[in-house]
């Protein structure tokens, strides 16, 4: 028995020694391998050490996401952004998953701020001129959209049958 209580010490001091960084790597590591629920507790550990960076925010939502857990995955995704503005990856990522809950407007808002910081941003345009087309039915937004994708990759015959 105190070989156990031994053996789970030792083990509990490593995991404790990890710095924020640290945990940050390993959570990054397992998500590298689809372990996305296994991520999330180390994420969750590197915020407590004090790792507070936009891109843990980022990482644990797509787990949160992945797993099936849209809510965590927002809230991390509005940590992230509100962090650091200019992570588009985030407010991309947030766009896409505020459509999967059926959050259009505020979607396309995301989508329409990443256009606003990088007009070469191709897939912001093709989402909020999906959304427009099918969700909001604004046919001529959803045209804008898809006219500013057409500009930066107009062989995209999916979107010129369209138009």
């Amino acid at each position: 028995m105190k070989k156990l209580v031994f053996i789970f010490l030792v083990f509990s001091g490593i995991a404790f020694s990890q710095t924020g960084k640290e945990l940050f790597d390993s959570g990054l590591a397992l998500e590298k391998d689809k372990k996305f629920a296994e991520a999330i507790p180390y994420y969750d550990n590197a915020e407590t050490q004090g790792y507070i960076e936009s891109n843990l925010f980022y990482h644990r939502a797509i787990c949160y996401v992945v797993t099936g857990n849209n809510t965590k995955g927002l809230e991390d995704l509005n940590k992230s952004v509100e962090l650091d503005k200019n992570n588009l990856t985030a407010l991309y990522f947030r766009g896409c998953v505020k459509s999967d809950v059926n959050d259009y407007k505020g979607a396309i808002k995301d989508f329409q701020e990443i256009t606003k910081v990088d007009a070469n941003y191709i897939d912001a345009y093709k989402n909020a001129g999906y959304i427009f087309l099918y969700y909001l039915k604004d046919f001529n937004k959803a045209i804008t959209e898809y006219e500013s994708y057409l500009k930066l990759k107009p062989d995209d015959a999916e979107i010129m049958n369209f138009l």
